[in-house]
């Protein structure tokens, strides 16, 4: 209120709101969801990534629909500039050129889908013998991770695992060589 005359918030999803398999604790999850209950409801203006996150805030009754607003995100790679040679090529460099790819960027958690993506694949490989890649890029987290899923369903069908890239953390530069190189 010192700062200035009017508070707008973006609020991602309810996804932390409504999962506490993503803290240590109930309490931090209940600790965590008193955060968006007191922004949102002192924000001037609540905007949304899509009308289903939307929703949902105004059923958990979080903000007045007055105040809430959807303002959709995207990825416009033509404002991508990527480096010659960002250190992530030197990992993928095993990708040939001309093989397709497909991307599944950000962190791990189980809502990420990044079991469905590994899912998409075998479906690819099996019933178009696709001779694509996965890469998988982005941080571990600590928990609500689906590393313990990927992990069965590369145990259970090992030819993903040489289609597939794991990378960690990504730069910038590294994300839009990436977003450049994949096909979806």
């Amino acid at each position: 209120a010192q700062l200035s005359d009017r508070l707008m918030i973006t609020h991602q999803d309810m996804i932390s709101y409504r999962n506490p398999s993503y803290f240590d604790s109930f309490a931090a999850w209940d600790g965590y969801r008193q955060l968006p209950r007191r922004a949102l409801a002192v924000a001037d203006r609540v905007m949304f990534f899509s009308a289903h996150a939307r929703e949902e805030a105004l059923a958990e009754e979080l903000v007045e629909p007055e105040r809430a607003s959807v303002v959709h995100i995207g990825v416009d790679l033509s404002l991508l500039t990527p480096s010659p040679s960002p250190a992530v090529a030197a990992e993928a460099a095993h990708i040939p050129d001309g093989v397709e790819v497909i991307l599944c960027l950000g962190t791990d958690f189980r809502h990420k889908n990044r079991v469905f993506a590994l899912r998409v694949l075998h479906e690819l490989q099996q019933r178009h013998q696709w001779p694509g890649r996965l890469v998988l890029a982005g941080p571990r987290v600590a928990r609500g991770s689906s590393l313990s899923d990927e992990e069965q369903l590369l145990a259970q069908r090992p030819e993903l695992a040489r289609a597939l890239v794991t990378l960690g953390p990504v730069s910038e530069d590294e994300k839009a060589w990436l977003l450049q190189r994949s096909r979806l």
